[in-house]
């Protein structure tokens, strides 16, 4: 069965958060099969998130997304990164999502195993390729995602990134 492409929802199970409005200057290649099979290449960006200490490479077509973090453990990364479970990944490894609309249903799969593999040239673009065994939060579905990662700078994010805000929210109080 070949998916068409729908649309991206609610964040890459929390793993784009920090992607709003940035505009993309690479590209991925992304690949799954199992139930589903699709394959796309999309322009990808990429945010190193120094507050929170991770990578964050997305790519997004339509209403399919697909993220790719790495946990490395004080600088932006190159080399090989065990892929995860995103709940797992307090110390140095990776993580995968994927999440697309059905025709029925919204697709969130999140990864539970496989590798990430990147290098960076000298002026800080990334390239690399990655692969994970990805399972459905909602539902019995696991598919095998692939991709490779082209020529993508990366930018720096800022505090919101990791969740942190230095300013105080607006009082909305009822006097």
């Amino acid at each position: 069965m070949t998916l068409r492409l729908p649309p991206v929802s609610a964040a890459l199970l929390a793993l784009v958060a920090c992607e709003g409005g940035r505009q993309p200057d690479g590209t991925m290649d992304v690949a799954w099969t199992g139930a589903d099979t699709t394959r796309y290449r999309v322009e990808a960006s990429a945010i190193w998130c120094t507050e929170g200490g991770w990578l964050e490479v997305t790519g997004l077509v339509g209403d399919t997304g697909v993220g790719v973090v790495v946990y490395p453990r004080d600088s932006v990364p190159a080399g090989n990164y065990a892929v995860h479970d995103p709940a797992d990944s307090l110390g140095r490894g990776a993580a995968v999502a994927i999440r697309w609309f059905g025709e029925n249903a919204v697709h969130a799969l999140q990864s539970r195993t496989g590798s990430v593999s990147l290098t960076q040239d000298t002026v800080g673009v990334l390239s690399g390729t990655f692969d994970a065994k990805v399972v459905s939060i909602m539902r019995p579905e696991t598919l095998v995602v692939k991709g490779v990662i082209q020529r993508v700078a990366v930018t720096p994010g800022d505090a919101s990134c990791a969740g942190i805000s230095h300013t105080a929210p607006a009082d909305t109080s009822v006097d």
